[in-house]
């Protein structure tokens, strides 16, 4: 299915990009050979500028990727007891078509005083997306109005907190969090 569609996209394509820059056959034909060459030069001047151009978006977007990869980890390690935890919601059902399905589990990393949004589906490609705040102690999942919080100390978030939660119309599984133990690094 695949190839098929690849092979279409590529009829497709050459169809539509017969003549360089865009010319009709009729503008094509009233050019002279010479003409016609400096098309194709500067048709293949553009694409190569088009790829540079996409290579270096690419080499940006890894970039700022590895970045932000490196300030995470910056984050983990300075983190102090609680301001960091990592959960999991397992047993999922979400609320789909009017009626509750079964979905996939989900990890998480919360960060104390920032908001993070987790999308769960089910098998249907249905899905439903939370929104996740944690204060130090208090742990909220929300869709919309609809809310549940898990409540521990910092000290319980050290040693893992489980509940059942629950957002009407949304969501249903199990939440645990706790808080990792951070290994300072000394170089």
């Amino acid at each position: 299915m695949r190839r098929f569609f690849a092979l279409l996209m590529c009829l497709l394509l050459s169809a539509c990009a017969r003549y360089p820059l865009g010319l009709s056959e009729a503008e094509w034909q009233q050019l002279t050979p010479e003409q016609q060459f400096q098309a194709h030069q500067q048709q293949a001047e553009i694409d190569a500028a088009r790829e540079a151009a996409r290579a270096e978006r690419e080499r940006q977007r890894a970039e700022a990727e590895r970045q932000r990869l490196l300030e995470l980890e910056a984050r983990r390690q300075n983190a102090s007891p609680g301001d960091w935890l990592q959960c999991t919601l397992t047993g999922n059902d979400i609320y789909a078509s009017k009626k509750w399905r079964p979905a996939s589990d989900t990890a998480f990393e919360l960060f104390r005083h920032e908001q993070t949004s987790v999308e769960i589906r089910d098998e249907h490609y249905s899905q439903q997306r939370i929104t996740v705040n944690y204060d130090g102690q208090i742990i909220e999942l929300c869709s919309f109005t609809q809310c549940d919080r898990m409540v521990g100390t910092i000290r319980q978030f050290m040693n893992g907190v489980s509940k059942s939660v629950t957002i009407k119309n949304t969501l249903r599984g199990t939440l645990r969090c706790d808080a990792p133990k951070v290994v300072r690094k000394f170089y």
